[in-house]
């Protein structure tokens, strides 16, 4: 259809601007193109460019150009001039089918409504009349600019009759739209945060812009349109709009801050697995074999000592292995979304998380958070929206706010579903955990926005026998990172059992992440609560600082500097605290007191320096002004101030708790561990062995020592001001109470 078109313009057009896009644009003025023909278009550009390359005519540079289009023709169509060219032809046929939608408005209602959610309307509309007479033709006008309304809804839906996904989105629910500007539910003017990367690209303008090109059909199934920045690659566009070395710090930034806790798995587990391995390799089956997977057969084949967690750990996957081998001989294609899900996935988390800690729920269920976010302003007469969809949710029992840490979708059964549903789910998976968030950050709005941006929730989602683990946290102002955190796949038959392994590994990584996730959410809520303490302290600061006339540094501007020192190093920074230290000195340098937030430190790359117990910021404060020369103007420098500056500028530099067990080997060897300074197996087995002999002694001082009943009196003498205290055996004391005699 298109071959004599694209053989036309390889005669007309010079060869070194031969490219797809441009064989696309000649088409297209040609004749009239539709984006349902671009696969036509493809087969055919294909077809005639290999005809043309094996032609004699053709001189050698030709044909060189003609090669290299050739074996890099799949990369060419997914270009981003070519996505471009693509979005102009969808947007060319919504203008055409919003047209003729308009037109069939009259003659199409009915269907039109269904999508708007009639019955909905219609018992409305009952309520309405169903009013007291007296407030009748009240009524009739309200139910006119009613119908009025609906028929200019019906005129938006009527845009997107072909993404039932978009139409239910996009029902003239401004809240919605409101919502996505802004997510912490915090004013932008007096709560912003940006992120800046080393370059100096700002990711929310990159962002921001790229979504006021997206047509209205892709809005939905586009994770920037949602405020989400999709770090997996799986959206090409999403990665074509940064450079390849913002790329890779805005990844690894992600995993640093983001990340699964890694769990100590047991030696018994490891030869339960090598015992799985040995039946099915024997041609047994685990359901028949199962007493050479008990706890005591293990112990006795390999000669090991199984403590009671070991043993409850065995039990727990001696029925887990049964079960998956039943569910597996029980595989019958084709096997719906529901069945393989309840038989593999959701099975495997419910036996392997921890039950007392997370509140399970598996099926066809909603979001909670989801469906709070989608009803929220939204009037109470109308019908309430239901949430995203999920097929697994898991909510954190002893969390204050019962945070949904955890939430799982299922694309398809089997055979594999199609890489469209896949993505699909992939989206509505991010935007489900993006509502979690965004209700966490509404119901602790009060709470320091560091903390808040440091919570980051979990999501599964399976297709196949492929299982991944996502994570997502608010990086800044209306952008969550979205990045896959792991990878398994299920054992697709009974030999293969043993890979099992790997999946329990994670769900060990993921119990444990959860229960860091609980305590941090526990803590924010706790922050919250005492946000009145914070508000206090800065009103009388700001009271102090307007008597003595100093002007402190826009919130704005400090928080761009800010994000600047965090990026620097650890020696930049060192010289940048005394250049700091040094303008105060020479009074060019105004700080705000009203600015108080501490820089967190990572302990994973830095090193904490700890001061002794017995010292304290204020002695610290004091012994530096008695060190400083008569004439310098440090010495004026308040208490209030030093503080900010120290947790500003030097939060690695801490004063131990007096209440620390840790002692002086122990935080050398952990600080050793942090920065890697030398081999980790080395360093490990230091530390086991110093653990070990901490262990012993612990256990001599107990066995030592017996715990007894005494009595604790003391006599004061108010002349000298003194009082001498006694310790009595609970049997040297005759009688009981205050007239007890020795």
């Amino acid at each position: 259809m298109f071959r004599d078109i694209v053989f036309d313009y390889l005669n007309s057009v010079k060869y070194s601007d031969w490219s797809i896009i441009s064989i696309l644009e000649y088409i297209a003025s040609k004749r009239e193109l539709y984006i349902d023909m671009l696969d036509c278009v493809k087969d055919d550009i294909y077809t005639a460019l290999r005809s043309y390359e094996k032609s004699d005519s053709i001189n050698k540079n030709a044909k060189k150009r003609m090669t290299k289009i050739l074996n890099a023709y799949d990369k060419g169509f997914s270009a981003v001039e070519v996505s471009q060219f693509k979005n102009k032809l969808r947007c060319k046929a919504e203008a055409e089918e919003h047209k003729t939608a308009l037109r069939m408005k009259h003659t199409s209602a009915c269907t039109i409504e269904e999508l708007k959610g009639f019955h909905a309307n219609k018992r409305i509309i009952n309520q309405l009349i169903d009013e007291d007479d007296n407030d009748r033709s009240t009524e009739e006008d309200a139910n006119e600019g009613e119908l009025d309304e609906k028929n200019r809804e019906n005129e938006d839906c009527a845009v997107s009759l072909e993404e039932d996904r978009g139409a239910s989105m996009m029902m003239g629910n401004k809240v919605d739209h409101t919502f996505m500007e802004r997510l912490e539910n915090q004013d932008t003017t007096t709560h912003t945060k940006y992120w800046i990367l080393s370059s100096g690209t700002k990711v929310q303008e990159i962002l921001a812009k790229y979504v006021e090109t997206i047509p209205e059909s892709q809005k939905c199934s586009d994770p920037a349109y949602w405020g989400i920045l999709d770090l997996t690659g799986d959206h090409p566009e999403t990665k074509a709009l940064f450079s390849a070395e913002d790329w890779a710090e805005m990844v690894k930034s992600f995993h640093q801050d983001v990340r699964l806790s890694h769990a100590e798995v047991s030696d018994a587990v490891c030869r339960f697995f090598d015992e799985v391995h040995k039946i099915v390799n024997d041609g047994n089956n685990p359901t028949l074999a199962f007493n050479r997977l008990m706890p005591e057969s293990i112990a006795k084949e390999y000669g090991i000592a199984l403590t009671a967690d070991d043993r409850r750990e065995i039990n727990t996957l001696m029925l887990t292995i049964m079960t998956y081998a039943e569910n597996l001989g029980d595989v019958d294609l084709p096997v719906s979304e529901a069945g393989f899900d309840n038989s593999f996935p959701n099975m495997l988390m419910k036996r392997f998380l921890d039950r007392s800690e997370l509140k399970m729920d598996v099926g066809d269920i909603c979001c909670w958070a989801s469906a709070a976010r989608r009803n929220q302003g939204r009037s109470i007469v109308l019908r309430a929206r239901v949430g995203q969809k999920c097929d697994f949710r898991g909510s954190l029992k002893h969390s204050n706010d019962k945070l949904e840490a955890i939430v799982g979708l299922r694309s398809g059964g089997l055979p594999e579903a199609h890489r469209k549903k896949v993505f699909e789910d992939h989206v509505d998976l991010a935007i489900t955990m993006r509502d979690i968030l965004h209700r966490f950050f509404a119901s602790n709005n009060n709470a320091p926005d560091d903390e808040l941006h440091r919570t980051f929730v979990l999501g599964v989602q399976s297709w196949g026998w492929v299982h991944y683990t996502f994570g997502m946290d608010c990086r800044a102002t209306n952008l969550c990172r979205f990045g896959r955190l792991a990878t398994t796949k299920l054992p697709a038959t009974v030999r293969m059992l043993a890979t099992l392994e790997a999946f329990y590994v994670l769900m060990l990584n993921v119990k444990q992440t959860l229960k860091l996730i609980c305590d941090h959410a526990n803590d924010v809520a706790l922050l919250h609560s005492r946000a009145h303490r914070k508000r206090r302290t800065e009103e009388g600061e700001e009271d102090e600082a307007l008597e003595s006339g100093k002007v402190g540094v826009p919130k704005e501007a400090f928080a761009e500097m800010r994000e600047a020192f965090q990026a620097l190093s650890k020696s930049e920074k060192d010289i940048f605290l005394m250049a700091q230290l040094k303008a105060v000195d020479g009074g060019s340098v105004s700080a705000s007191r009203r600015l108080k937030n501490r820089a967190r430190v990572n302990k994973r790359t830095q090193s904490v320096i700890f001061l002794p117990a017995e010292m304290s910021y204020r002695s610290v404060h004091r012994d530096l002004l008695a060190g400083l020369e008569e004439d310098s103007k440090l010495c004026a420098i308040k208490y209030v101030a030093f503080c900010k500056l120290w947790h500003q500028l030097t939060p690695r530099i801490q004063i131990m708790s007096p209440r620390t067990d840790l002692c002086d080997t122990c935080q050398c060897l952990k600080n050793d561990l942090q920065l890697k300074a030398r081999k980790e197996e080395d360093l490990l087995k230091r530390y086991k062995e110093h653990l070990a002999k901490a262990k012993l002694e612990r256990n001599y001082y107990n066995k030592n020592t017996n715990a007894r009943k005494v009595h604790l009196f003391g006599i004061q003498d108010e002349a000298v001001r003194e009082q001498i205290n006694y310790v009595l055996d609970e049997n040297e004391l005759l009688g009981k109470g205050l007239k007890g005699t020795l």
